[in-house]
């Protein structure tokens, strides 16, 4: 992983490398105080690399992830299986995001 401020000082820009098969990789700050590690209630960013949407999708993968893209979540305070806290964020302070593999 690779990380910066921006030029601005306000964002930081971040790249993460991974030499093999990917699915997802994500990175976030501890959440103080929360369990398992700061782990829950965390917020993450999360790239997400699907090469064919058309196998693993549909209502009978209740912990598909989605589309490849990058998006914001937050990870459920108490729950830390996928499907608890699957839903991306609606508003999103990501300036540019993607995912290339």
């Amino acid at each position: 992983m690779q990380w910066r401020l921006a030029v601005d000082g306000k964002a930081v820009e971040v790249r993460m490398a991974y030499d093999g098969v990917v699915g997802y990789l994500s990175v976030g700050p501890e959440n103080v105080g929360g369990t398992r590690g700061g782990m829950q209630g965390s917020k993450v960013v999360m790239g997400i690399f699907d090469p064919d949407a058309n196998i693993y999708s549909g209502a009978a993968w209740h912990n598909y992830i989605g589309p490849t893209g990058v998006s914001e979540h937050v990870i459920h305070a108490t729950q830390s299986s996928f499907r608890h806290w699957k839903q991306a964020h609606n508003v999103t302070s990501l300036i540019v995001s993607s995912m290339a593999v």
